[in-house]
C-alpha cells in the first residue's frame, strides 16, 4: 500500500505517542490475520438441533422496527 502524509501540526508529543502506538496495534492486528482474511479466534459458535422449529416469527416480525 502507498505511503500516505498526515499534517499532525499543533498536536503535542504525548497525542502523537498515542497516534504511534494506535498505528503499530492496527499493524499486529493485521499480521495476527495474515493473508487479510478475519482472524476466527473469538467466533460464536450457535449449537442448533436440526428438525427443532423455536418459534414461529415473520420476516416482517424480525425487522419491523428497522422499516
Amino acid at each position: 500500500m502507498a505511503t500516505r502524509a498526515i499534517d499532525f501540526a499543533g498536536l503535542g508529543d504525548d497525542d502523537l505517542k498515542a497516534v504511534e502506538a494506535y498505528v503499530e496495534s492496527l499493524r499486529q492486528k493485521r499480521a495476527r490475520e495474515g493473508n487479510g482474511q478475519p482472524s476466527t479466534a473469538g467466533r460464536i459458535v450457535f449449537h442448533e438441533k436440526k428438525g427443532t422449529v423455536y418459534g414461529n416469527l415473520t420476516r416482517e416480525e424480525i425487522y419491523e422496527d428497522e422499516r
